[in-house]
């Protein structure tokens, strides 16, 4: 489907317009329109880095600071 989303964005066309002649609905295809563009925003994510939990530790394993002074704290 995600061959689909990106057909219709490069087609420049309404969405209603592109699934006409389709066998999914408009609902489905918004669900499928949401994962792609939630695929996108995972993939260009910068100044993060993935927490490996398969190892065994012992304390605090991440930290989180706001900007308010809130610190969320994991320990394992």
């Amino acid at each position: 489907m995600f061959s689909e989303v990106e057909a219709w964005r490069s087609s420049g066309i309404a969405k209603q317009e592109f699934i006409k002649d389709k066998e999914y609905s408009l609902s489905k295809f918004n669900y499928w329109v949401a994962k792609h563009r939630a695929a996108q925003v995972d993939d260009q994510a910068e100044g993060f880095r993935e927490v490996d939990f398969t190892e065994t530790k012992l304390g605090k394993v991440l930290e989180i600071e706001a900007p308010s002074g809130v610190k969320i704290m994991v320990y394992a």
